[in-house]
C-alpha cells in the first residue's frame, strides 16, 4: 500500500511544470529578463524564439504595474505624481535624497535631465532608478543649511512611446 502511494505521488509531481508564457512581464533593471527570455523594444520580456511581432497584453506578475497598451497609440505625456521632499518643503534634512515618481515607466532620467541646483549652479550627485517609474537624485555631499534647492526635470525624459515630459520644476529649503 505504501509503495503504491509513493508511486502515485512521484507520477503526479513529475507531471507538473510551471507555465512559461511567451511574454507578459516587464524587463527588470538593466533590461534583465529570466533565462531563455530577452528584453524586447516594448520593454517586456519575450521568450527567445517567440515571433518578433508578438504583442503582450497583461503583466503576469501580481505586484508589477500594468504594462502600457501596445495595441493603441500612446499620445499621453508622462507626469510626475509625487516628489520627496515635497514641493515647497521646509527644514529638509541635509542628507536627504530627492525622489521623483512618474505615472508610467520612463527613460532618459539621468544627471542631465534630473538636476538639482542652488542658484544657477548644478549640485553634483547621482541619479539611480528604484523602478521604471521612480528615480532618486543623491547629492555627492550634504545640502548646505538654510538653502533653497531647485529641482528641474526636462522634456528629454520620455515614456516608452517617446512622449516627452512637460518640464517640471519644484523646490524645497534645507534646515538650518
Amino acid at each position: 500500500m505504501v509503495r503504491a502511494l509513493l508511486l502515485s505521488v512521484s507520477l503526479t509531481a513529475a507531471c507538473y511544470s510551471p507555465p512559461e508564457p511567451d511574454c507578459g512581464f516587464f524587463c527588470g533593471a538593466g533590461s534583465a529578463c529570466p533565462s531563455d527570455y530577452h528584453c524586447a523594444a516594448d520593454g517586456v520580456c519575450h521568450r527567445d524564439g517567440a515571433p518578433a511581432t508578438l504583442s503582450c497584453g497583461i503583466d503576469a506578475a501580481v505586484d508589477a504595474p500594468p504594462p502600457p497598451s501596445f495595441d493603441a497609440a500612446d499620445n499621453n505625456r508622462p507626469q510626475v505624481i509625487s516628489t520627496t521632499p515635497i514641493s515647497g518643503g521646509f527644514n529638509v534634512g541635509l542628507a536627504t535624497p530627492i525622489t521623483v515618481v512618474f505615472d508610467e515607466p520612463v527613460v532618459n532620467v539621468n544627471t542631465g535631465t534630473f538636476i538639482a541646483t542652488i542658484g544657477n549652479t548644478a549640485y553634483p550627485g547621482t541619479v539611480t532608478p528604484s523602478s521604471q517609474s521612480s528615480y532618486t537624485f543623491t547629492p555627492n555631499n550634504n545640502w548646505p543649511p538654510a538653502t533653497q534647492i531647485q529641482v528641474e526635470l526636462y522634456s528629454t525624459i520620455t515614456d516608452l512611446s517617446g512622449n516627452g515630459l512637460l518640464p517640471f520644476f519644484f523646490s524645497f529649503t534645507t534646515l538650518q
